[in-house]
């Protein structure tokens, strides 16, 4: 279980779900997952069997480059969590074919950062047409401009669509703390005039042992 929990949330789901489609693949053989070797044929058999593994997932499921090399990895440390070697290590082949794929891969439009100007839309928009209540709209606003102007990853601050919410990292109210002239403001008359927020990022992607952090501005 130790040797698991090293990894972070995310990428444990990821690799159980990679584990589980390298199981299938070796089932539907009526092969066992683990790759064994003993010799240099049994080496060069168990590379083939990756390659053709990789193979149909770039050309025939169409997965990303990113997405392959993930169920590589998964596929490493499934191997290396039940003691065994590792599948993948000196595999120049495999490694090259996978350089080949991103080389055959469309490239992708990449997404445009976001801008203060595109913020004072959405908050026109939100004032002018928007359906929310009062409270939702302001709970909203707060939300966008805490996530942009402290650079909050989306598991920090929103649900992931088919995992709920991260536990260990949505910030919380008790996260979250207003001050005026270096002290915490105690009320809401206080609040007024605050000249500082304070967030506390109890876990993130960057920290995996969720020691925690502090941001102000």
């Amino acid at each position: 279980e130790a040797v698991v929990d090293k990894l972070a949330e995310g990428t444990r789901e990821s690799y159980n779900s990679a584990w589980n489609q390298w199981v299938l693949w070796r089932q539907i053989q009526s092969m066992s997952p683990y790759l064994e070797e003993h010799n240099a044929e049994d080496r060069r058999r168990n590379e083939d069997e990756l390659l053709r593994f990789v193979t149909y997932l770039a050309v025939v499921m169409k997965r990303a480059n990113g997405t392959i090399k993930q169920r590589i990895f998964a596929i490493r440390y499934g191997h290396l969590v039940s003691g065994r070697e590792d599948p993948t290590a000196n595999r120049q082949r495999l490694w090259a074919a996978l350089g080949g794929f991103a080389r055959w891969a469309v490239r992708v439009r990449r997404k445009f950062p976001v801008t203060p100007e595109q913020l004072n839309w959405i908050h026109a928009r939100l004032q002018t047409s928007s359906s929310l209540g009062r409270g939702d709209v302001a709970a909203l606003w707060a939300a966008l401009n805490t996530a942009f102007f402290f650079m909050l990853r989306a598991s920090e601050y929103l649900i992931q669509p088919g995992k709920g919410w991260s536990q260990g990292r949505a910030l919380q109210g008790r996260n979250v703390q207003l001050k005026a002239k270096g002290e915490v403001c105690a009320s809401y008359a206080e609040a007024q005039h605050a000249d500082e927020i304070v967030l506390e990022i109890t876990g993130s992607k960057t920290d995996q042992y969720n020691f925690g952090t502090l941001r102000n501005h």
